[in-house]
């Protein structure tokens, strides 16, 4: 499962249907107000993915994630903080629920979701850049699960 903390930009939000389609993801929770799944871009980018896909959105992340984790899902934040690591050293079972989260273009995941969050894991960097688009680095993340459950 992918949940998208404030992501609003129309092509980002059709890569990450057309990702999680191409990933076998179960479902796109997509946090904060005002999300449209269904523009013009969004239907462009996602080349009809948005129709299939399952998805939802709610405004209360906080409870969207409380109610996860007593159905048994671990909350994975994809971002760089103090306590991060290196995505390499994600351990994934095949039988294990984990939600992966992604944040908003500008800000990242918010604060209040980082916090509650139960791991946090980046993308290492080797260039000057310290960030890279929220759907490329949720491809590096899919892709980099989906070999260790191969």
């Amino acid at each position: 499962m992918v949940l998208c903390d404030g992501i609003t930009l129309p092509a980002n939000i059709g890569a990450i249907f057309r990702l999680a389609d191409a990933f076998g993801v179960e479902k796109i929770i997509f946090g904060g107000e005002g999300v449209i799944t269904s523009g013009r871009k969004v239907k462009q980018v996602s080349r009809s993915t948005h129709q299939w896909v399952s998805h939802s959105q709610t405004p209360d992340l906080e409870a969207e994630i409380s109610k996860l984790k007593a159905e048994g899902y671990q909350i994975i934040a994809l971002e760089i903080t103090d306590k991060s690591r290196p995505v390499q050293e994600m351990e994934v079972l095949p039988d294990q629920k984990f939600v992966i989260v992604v944040g908003s273009e500008m800000n990242g995941i918010s604060q209040h979701v980082l916090n509650i969050s139960d791991k946090a894991f980046h993308i290492p960097f080797f260039g000057r850049n310290s960030s890279m688009n929220v759907s490329n680095a949720l491809a590096v993340v899919l892709y980099s699960i989906t070999r260790k459950l191969a």
